[in-house]
């Protein structure tokens, strides 16, 4: 089966291998070592901070090793369930260690994040694919059961161009949050919809965080390096639209996401990205494309790549 978004095939490259990734070869570059299988706490390592790793991330990342990624339909694509979420009153408010924030600003969100404990629902789907080539500003993709599609990343294409495999993922807290916000804005709460909607976008990075670490395991596994984590309407050229190809990957409904016809995903509470993985890359942890954005002075969820 051969699907193409944009045009011909690129130049097709050898596939690479599978990737070993049973829990005996499994790797942690973002966390102290574990036992394989075992649920631990990587919260000596400030950049996961906000969530600590479940048993079920490392399982998922064994099942998606050798026979299991041949042959495997949409409906049984891995997916992360029930991502530990880990929040601070300061993370919520984006404030420094060193900035005083009002006790009753620090309850608040406190409040907010309790409350948002009941409400978000962090999970997320994703697969593995191999990049059989990088030509001008179009990636080419193979999924396990050999379909392709062509990604149009741009002028940043080349950011790819040391890849041997990809991952693409979609991951969401679900929809419960965004309704409560809008239920606290009508009643004219706008501070707890505020520090809720807040609280709601740092789960989601915890969502981000855990594929993240799927991705840095899998490569230190191989001996490999990463890229950074891309995404249509946050890599430069790589626009809004190229959700639909990337998101047509997946099988989104698998944990109740949707793709609308502004190319939203919904609910709004989600993301997409991408991270690739070959022996041409020189760092071990995932990093960002903040530095490419036109925001990156003023976002407050800029993410500064690894040291």
């Amino acid at each position: 089966m051969r699907v193409s978004f944009f045009g011909p095939l690129a130049t097709r490259q050898k596939p690479a291998p599978r990737l070993g990734l049973e829990p005996k070869n499994l790797k942690s570059p973002c966390g102290r070592a574990v036992p394989p299988l075992e649920l631990r706490d990587p919260a000596g390592s400030a950049r996961f901070g906000i969530f600590a790793m479940a048993q079920t991330m490392v399982q998922c990342a064994a099942a998606t090793a050798g026979p299991a990624l041949k042959g495997r339909d949409r409906e049984q694509m891995p997916s992360l369930q029930d991502i530990p979420v880990t929040l601070t009153p300061r993370e919520i408010i984006a404030a420094p260690a060193s900035r005083q924030v009002s006790p009753g600003m620090l309850r608040d969100a406190e409040a907010a994040i309790a409350l948002g404990q009941t409400l978000w629902q962090p999970r997320a789907v994703y697969d593995w694919f191999d990049v059989l080539a990088v030509e001008g500003e179009d990636v080419t993709l193979a999924s396990p059961t050999g379909a392709e599609a062509v990604l149009h990343l741009g002028p940043k294409a080349d950011l790819l161009a040391p890849a041997r495999r990809a991952l693409v993922s979609v991951g969401t807290i679900g929809p419960a949050l965004e309704q409560k916000v809008h239920e606290l804005q009508a009643a004219g709460d706008s501070m707890a919809a505020y520090l809720l909607d807040s609280a709601g976008v740092v789960a989601l990075g915890a969502v981000g965080e855990a594929i993240r670490c799927l991705v840095e395991e899998a490569a230190a596994g191989q001996g490999w390096g990463v890229s950074p984590s891309l995404s249509p309407g946050s890599l430069v050229g790589w626009s809004l639209r190229g959700q639909r190809e990337l998101c047509a990957l997946l099988p989104l409904e698998q944990i109740g996401v949707r793709l609308n016809d502004h190319y939203i995903l919904e609910p709004h509470k989600s993301a997409s990205g991408l991270v690739a993985l070959g022996p041409g890359y020189d760092t071990a942890q995932v990093g960002s494309v903040c530095k490419y954005c036109a925001l990156q002075k003023t976002c407050w969820r800029r993410r500064e790549d690894p040291s």
